[in-house]
C-alpha cells in the first residue's frame, strides 16, 4: 500500500517518488524568493520610474519658467523702446502746440488775469475735503500758460 504524506506529490498520478520534505522546503522557498525578488525589483523599477518623471516635470516647469522669465524681458524692452519713441513724438506735439499758441493767441488769454485765475483755482482746490472731489478736480489743467506770444 502506497503510504501518502508530504513527501508524495506525485501519488495521485500513480508514482511513487520519495521526495524528502527538506528538498520541497528548499523549492519552495527558492519560489518564494524569486518571487519577493521579483515584487522588490518591480516596486524598485516604479519607484524610479516615479522619480524620473517628478525631474521631467521639475525640469519642464524650470525651463517653462525661464521662457516666461525671457518673454516678459523681451516685452519689457520692446515696450520701452516704443515708449520712448511715443513720448519723443508727444513731447514734438506739445512744442508745436505752444508755437501754435504763441503765435495766434491774445496777450490777454495768456496774461496776469489768467494767473490770478489760476491761482484762485488752485487755493480753492487745496480747501475741498472730499478726497474724491478734490480727485476729480485735480485732473483738470489748473496750470497757467508759462508762454506769452512775443
Amino acid at each position: 500500500m502506497r503510504s501518502r504524506g508530504n513527501s508524495d506529490i506525485s501519488g495521485h498520478l500513480g508514482l511513487n517518488y520519495n521526495i524528502p520534505p527538506s528538498v520541497i522546503r528548499i523549492a519552495w522557498d527558492t519560489l518564494g524568493g524569486y518571487t519577493l525578488a521579483a515584487r522588490n525589483e518591480e516596486g524598485r523599477d516604479r519607484r524610479a520610474d516615479q522619480r524620473e518623471a517628478r525631474a521631467r516635470r521639475a525640469a519642464l516647469a524650470e525651463r517653462l519658467e525661464e521662457e516666461r522669465h525671457n518673454f516678459q524681458r523681451d516685452t519689457f524692452l520692446e515696450l520701452q523702446d516704443v515708449l520712448l519713441e511715443l513720448t519723443r513724438w508727444q513731447a514734438l506735439v506739445i512744442s508745436q502746440d505752444l508755437k501754435t499758441l504763441k503765435a495766434q493767441l491774445p496777450d490777454e488769454l495768456g496774461g496776469n488775469d489768467m494767473r490770478l485765475l489760476v491761482a484762485t483755482a488752485r487755493k480753492l482746490w487745496t480747501r475741498v475735503l472730499d478726497p474724491g472731489h478734490r480727485a476729480e478736480i485735480g485732473t483738470l489743467s489748473l496750470s497757467a500758460p508759462t508762454t506769452q506770444a512775443t
